[in-house]
């Protein structure tokens, strides 16, 4: 009795010293990666007592203890790992946390045994214990855990079935076979689901069949789907599009029985494969020719230069055949160990090698151009000026030279491309917003000055030969001494858009009121005579028509006012020598444009009576009587009332007849001369000027032949009585 009391009171105070650490295993309010925290501290004085107990130092003892510790670990474990806690995780679609937190307890398993396994060397092999002894119930939870993470991670897996679509001809067949799968593995989910025992308890046996009987079915549902993925595999055209397909797989493709179906697919992606390889060597061996030869053809987007286009052109061949060696090489080992694999791999490292030699031939054969022609391109004057059968003066153009902004434009492309340029190209680039506005302001100067020489005409350009002196005088320096690399470029573009400027809003002003001063007089061209719906008599129409051509030569006045207006806006902007020959000239141009204006107002009205006179013009178009012409029987006489000859006898008679009705008509007419006042003198008409058109005289003589025809007419009538 003395002696198992002394071993028993031994016993209490080494096992004493665990009682703390075994408080921290014990607190319910650790969470599941807190639990290993004590474990070392728990074998280190367990290693301890080992030594220095006297009689707890046996391997009956020790296996006592490190089974009790892993009971009290797979409680603990189970209090946050439990069936309530797993399943609830799976029906709120959150399979991830459980297998998370499975993988938690999976971990404190092992980092028990690790700790166990380091004091045990520490123990100088004193601990002589077998390892089944010890774990056997922390082994089994551990691969009860391990059988519930491969359920949770199988349901996420599956889950990515709801969402995938298949493409291609057989696509909807296909996708509807994924739901269906789908469908069913939910089902088989559920059913495991509703299992009433704690599937965490090992000591609950039959976990095992009914975790065989899921296994089962899923691999069941595994063929189907195998046999869908190659099926779709199969109606693919293309390789990418094959690619794509095992991406909306992917975390499936590994599961092994579906990895088994696939392995017989990859050996037709590697002759796919080989096969592109073999079109995109065509394709870069025909177009690197096109580009040699500088062909229209050449497979060079439209938009970019020669270098960044073919450059861009190759990599756009380097990526179409990247993705698929990246994926290709993802294959299983046995895959890359097969001849197939190591033909097509042999092939895209020479095609690649071959693209990248391209590439570095075009950049180096650019590099030697840019450092050829930059300083000499830039070397060159702002502008040069060319003969011209048009302009006496030549034309004035930019002379920024294309081969710059081709190479202006290769940098910018290249740098786009992430490709590395030459200092001096780089250089050049970084002035490239300087040397566009430069270009942009010295093509709207060259612009406006050929447009200005252009457009005047020969009796406005001496005119302005002081402002087309000075503007020569001012652009002069771009031709013969300023160059592209000269400092003093935008004072020079400043001083000459002002000056160029001013001469260019000038020439528009003279253009525009002269353009203004045709309008006006187009409206003349409106005919003053207005014939009715219905016939009046002659004094009335007279009247009529008097009053309507009053109102005609008001306007007409306001237009000759609004003229002379317009000529002054000129005169006062071009301040001319009044006495030059050059105005005299100008003026002598405004006086035949208003000359022919008027001429063409009153022709248009002469030509409109002349038809509505023309007995060929009434018989046809059914129109009503001008006016009334009475015809009576006096004395055996036929007598035409108004009489259709002139009953004019002296000059300041007011004859009757319908030739004096028409004559006083034209003469309204020509009245419109009176209405406009001269430009050149401020005063008097162009009535004389008038009288002496021929078009005029031409249209009078028309009208006159009507009226012959006219008064022949009557007297035949006459002839019948």
């Amino acid at each position: 009795m003395h002696a198992a009391r002394q071993e028993a009171n031994e016993n209490c105070k080494y096992l004493s010293t665990l009682k703390e650490l075994f408080n921290q295993l014990l607190d319910p309010a650790r969470d599941l990666p807190q639990l290993a925290e004590p474990f070392v501290a728990i074998m280190h004085t367990i290693l301890l007592i080992w030594t220095y107990s006297q009689y707890y130092n046996t391997p009956s003892r020790l296996v006592v203890l490190i089974r009790e510790i892993c009971n009290a670990i797979i409680s603990q474990c189970v209090n946050q790992v439990d069936k309530e806690s797993i399943f609830a995780a799976i029906k709120g679609e959150q399979p991830k946390e459980a297998y998370d937190k499975l993988a938690q307890a999976l971990d404190v398993c092992s980092k028990f045994k690790d700790a166990y396994f380091e004091y045990k060397a520490k123990a100088n092999n004193q601990w002589k214990i077998t390892t089944n002894a010890l774990f056997v119930r922390l082994d089994a939870f551990s691969e009860r855990c391990q059988d519930m993470m491969h359920l949770t991670h199988t349901i996420i897996q599956f889950t990515k079935l709801e969402k995938i679509e298949i493409g291609s001809t057989k696509g909807k067949a296909l996708t509807d076979s994924v739901k269906q799968i789908h469908q069913e593995f939910i089902e088989e989910v559920e059913k495991f689901t509703a299992l009433e025992y704690e599937i965490m308890d090992i000591e609950q046996r039959q976990f095992d069949d009914d975790f065989f009987q899921f296994r089962c079915r899923i691999k069941e549902l595994e063929r189907r789907l195998a046999s869908v993925l190659t099926q779709g595999f199969d109606d693919c055209d293309t390789i990418i599009a094959k690619f794509k397909l095992l991406d909306s797989f992917e975390g499936l493709l590994n599961r092994a029985i579906i990895q088994d179906e696939l392995e017989k697919k990859h050996i037709t992606l590697l002759e796919l494969y080989k096969q592109d390889l073999k079109t995109v060597q065509s394709v870069f061996l025909e177009g690197k020719a096109l580009i040699e030869k500088n062909d229209e053809r050449a497979p060079i987007s439209n938009n970019m230069p020669p270098i960044a286009g073919s450059l861009d052109w190759t990599l756009g061949l380097l990526e179409r055949i990247r993705e698929p060696m990246d994926r290709l090489s993802q294959l299983s080992q046995a895959i890359r160990e097969r001849e197939e694999y190591k033909d097509v791999q042999k092939l895209y490292h020479s095609l690649c090698k071959h693209l990248k030699e391209f590439q570095d031939f075009k950049i180096k054969q650019w590099e030697a151009s840019v450092e050829e022609n930059t300083e000499e391109k830039l070397n060159q004057f702002l502008l040069v000026k060319e003969e011209s059968d048009t302009i006496p003066e030549g034309i004035l153009s930019v002379n920024f030279d294309p081969v710059l902004v081709r190479l202006l434009r290769e940098v910018k492309y290249l740098l786009l491309q992430e490709i590395e340029v030459p200092e001096r190209a780089q250089k050049l680039y970084e002035k490239v917003d300087v040397y566009r506005t430069q270009s942009g302001n010295l093509e709207l100067i060259v612009n406006m000055y050929n447009d200005i020489l252009a457009t005047l005409l020969p009796v406005e350009k001496p005119l302005l030969r002081d402002r087309i002196k000075s503007m020569n005088d001012c652009l002069q320096p771009g031709i013969d001494t300023l160059r592209w690399n000269s400092d003093t470029i935008d004072s020079f573009i400043n001083q000459c858009m002002g000056l160029v400027k001013d001469v260019d809003e000038l020439v528009k002003k003279m253009k525009e009121n002269v353009r203004q001063m045709l309008e006006s007089m187009k409206k003349w061209e409106k005919p003053l005579f207005e014939r009715k719906n219905k016939p009046s008599q002659p004094d009335d129409l007279e009247q009529i028509h008097s009053a309507a051509v009053m109102g005609r030569h008001e306007d007409i006045r306001q237009d000759s006012k609004e003229i002379l207006r317009l000529f002054k806006e000129t005169t006062d902007a071009i301040r001319p020598e009044k006495k030059s020959a050059e105005w005299a000239a100008y003026q002598d141009y405004v006086n035949t444009l208003i000359i022919e204006g008027i001429t063409r107002g009153i022709n248009a009205s002469m030509i409109n009576l002349g038809e509505n006179i023309s007995i060929e013009y009434n018989k046809n178009s059914g129109k009503a009587a001008i006016f009334y012409v009475s015809v009576s029987l006096i004395s055996r006489e036929v007598v035409f009332d108004p009489p259709i000859r002139s009953t004019q006898l002296t000059v300041n008679d007011r004859g009757s007849g319908v030739r004096d009705i028409i004559h006083r008509i034209l003469e309204g007419f020509i009245d419109v001369a009176i209405q406009v006042t001269r430009v050149d003198i401020g005063n008097g008409d162009y009535l004389v000027e008038i009288k002496d058109q021929f078009a005029l005289l031409g249209s009078l003589q028309n009208i006159s032949s009507h009226l012959d025809e006219m008064e022949r007419e009557t007297d035949a009538f006459i002839g019948r009585y």
